[in-house]
């Protein structure tokens, strides 16, 4: 029996396309994740409500990506296909979804403001050291 061509191309058309599919994923986790990573070190001057409102923006795009990963994922454990590459961006951006800017930030001020101590000065405070 003879196969056509576009019968033999299908399954590769398929892998191709997961392929790049992945590609594009792993590419915009990789581009947010350092767009994240340049707002963490420039956030610090800015008033904690602008730090929150990005920080929150941040999490709106990786909740989106978040979800485009994880259908792929799901996309390429029922086709056969191996997904592994999105495996660290799924964590990542999974994390991301429980983290809470308001909350981190209230605790670094409370740590600043003396409302609380940090676990070094705990750990000198139990050893006898002054703070």
């Amino acid at each position: 029996m003879v196969r056509s061509a576009a019968q033999s191309s299908a399954p590769d058309s398929a892998l191709a396309v997961f392929q790049e599919r992945v590609r594009v994923l792993t590419t915009l986790y990789e581009t947010l994740n350092g767009l994240m990573r340049g707002w963490a070190e420039r956030a610090e001057g800015f008033p904690d409500g602008v730090q929150v409102a990005v920080t929150r923006q941040y999490q709106a795009f990786s909740a989106d990506l978040f979800a485009r990963v994880a259908e792929a994922r799901r996309d390429g454990e029922t086709g056969g296909m191996d997904a592994s590459a999105l495996q660290d961006a799924y964590d990542h951006l999974r994390a991301m979804q429980m983290f809470d800017a308001e909350r981190v930030i209230a605790s670094i001020r409370d740590v600043e403001e003396g409302r609380v101590i940090s676990l070094e000065q705990a750990r000198r405070e139990l050893q006898g050291q002054p703070r």
